[in-house]
């Protein structure tokens, strides 16, 4: 995989959990952030699939880890990821 990809999907990681942490956020503000890293993961699985690094079939259906992650791109993040 291409160390760009890599690094941005450790990127959203970190995004989403700073997000996350946030308090005293309006909802709305939350949810325009929220629903803009949603569109972040699903450009990244789109190019881990294009990189041939998860299944095409894959690309719409994620799972999540412990933390609601996208436990696919916390998997290949994990050695890049020191919350890990």
């Amino acid at each position: 995989m291409r160390p760009v990809m890599t690094l941005r999907s450790a990127a959203y990681l970190r995004d989403v959990r700073g997000i996350r942490a946030m308090k005293d956020v309006e909802p709305a503000l939350l949810k325009e952030l929220e629903d803009g890293l949603e569109g972040t993961r699903q450009l990244i699985r789109g190019f881990l699939a294009d990189f041939l690094v998860l299944p095409l079939g894959r690309v719409l259906l994620a799972v999540v880890d412990a933390e609601g992650l996208d436990a696919d791109i916390s998997d290949l993040c994990a050695p890049l990821d020191p919350d890990r």
